[in-house]
C-alpha cells in the first residue's frame, strides 16, 4: 500500500511518471527497514517483500528516467539555434530586458557546460576566482583552467574553447546590465531548470528513446555530451575520466556503449601512420 501511495503521490506532485530506478531505491529502503526492525526485536518475524508482488507493482511503472543522455551535433545545433531565437524574441517581440538577460544567461550556461564537462553542482558552485582565462591568438586554442569542487572533492579542469567565449559573454552581459563581478561571486547565480525545460520542449529534444527506455534530458546532459564528443574525437578514456572527476569504468559502462560504431569511422579508417601494414 505504501508503494502504491508513493507512485500516485510522486506522479501527481512531479507531473511525470516515477522512474523504475527511484522505485528500486524505495524497495531497497523498505527491505532494509524491515531487517532493522527484526534485528532490533521490534518484530518477532521478519517481513519480506514478495518478488511476485514487486513485479506486479513495477509492471505499472513506465520505464522512464534521466539516464546519461547526450546531444548529437545536429541536436545541439538545433538547441542553440532555438535558444538564440528565443533570446532575440525577448527584445524584438516582448521588449523585455529581464527576459533577454535570463535567456542569454541560459544560452551561455549551455555552451559553457557542454565545453567544460563539469557536473551541474560544480558548475553552479563555480566562482570567478576559480577561473583562469588562457588566451591564444588562435580562437580555437583559447581555454579555461577551472578549480571545481563537488562530490569527488576538488580538482583542476581544462576546458574546450567554447567555455572561454561563454564566460567572456557572461562578463559582457553583466557589464551591460551594470552588475558588478566580484572574485567570490558565483559565475552562474540562478537555477536554469525551468528555463531549460521550456527550451528543450520548444526543440522537441526533452526526451529520447534509448535501450527501450524513454529518457529525459536535463542540465546533466551537457556533461554527457562533453564526454561522448571527447570519445568520438578519439580522446583517451583515462584523460576524459581524470578531467571529469570520474572513473574509467564509468566512461566505458555508461558512455562508450551508446555511441554508434559509425561515429568512430575516422579513427578506424585513418591508418596513414601504419602504411607498412599493407605495403
Amino acid at each position: 500500500e505504501y508503494l502504491k501511495w508513493r507512485i500516485t503521490r510522486f506522479n501527481k506532485k512531479n507531473k511525470r511518471v516515477i522512474a523504475k530506478s527511484t522505485l528500486d531505491n524505495d524497495i531497497a529502503m523498505l527491505g532494509g527497514f524491515f531487517t532493522w526492525c527484526y534485528e532490533n526485536e521490534y518484530r518477532e518475524k521478519q517481513l519480506r517483500l514478495s518478488k511476485r508482488w514487486i513485479l506486479e507493482i513495477k509492471a505499472n511503472v513506465k520505464n522512464e528516467g534521466t539516464g546519461r543522455t547526450f546531444f548529437s551535433i545536429q541536436e545541439y545545433n538545433k538547441l542553440l539555434k532555438t535558444s538564440r531565437a528565443r533570446v532575440k524574441e525577448s527584445i524584438d517581440k516582448w521588449n523585455n530586458p529581464r527576459y533577454f538577460f535570463d535567456r542569454e544567461y541560459l544560452h551561455q550556461f549551455i555552451i559553457f557546460s557542454t565545453h567544460a564537462g563539469t557536473r551541474v553542482g560544480e558548475t553552479l558552485n563555480l566562482k570567478w576566482k576559480d577561473v583562469k582565462f588562457n588566451k591564444n591568438k588562435q580562437r580555437n586554442k583559447c581555454s579555461l583552467d577551472l578549480r571545481v569542487s563537488g562530490k569527488t572533492g576538488s580538482r583542476k579542469v581544462i576546458t574546450f574553447f567554447g567555455s572561454y567565449y561563454a564566460l567572456e559573454r557572461v562578463q559582457h552581459l553583466f557589464k551591460q546590465y551594470d552588475r558588478p563581478i566580484n572574485p567570490d561571486d558565483r559565475v552562474f547565480q540562478v537555477n536554469f531548470k525551468k528555463g531549460l525545460n521550456y527550451l528543450l520542449n520548444d526543440c522537441n529534444l526533452k526526451t529520447i528513446e534509448q535501450d527501450g527506455r524513454t529518457l529525459r534530458r536535463d542540465a546533466k546532459s551537457f556533461r554527457s555530451t562533453y564526454i561522448s564528443w571527447s570519445l568520438i574525437r578519439g580522446q583517451k578514456h583515462e584523460v576524459i575520466a581524470r578531467n571529469c572527476g570520474t572513473g574509467i569504468g564509468v566512461i566505458q559502462k555508461f558512455y562508450s556503449k551508446h555511441i554508434e560504431i559509425e561515429k568512430y569511422r575516422k579513427q578506424l579508417t585513418e591508418i596513414d601512420n601504419y602504411k607498412n601494414l599493407y605495403q
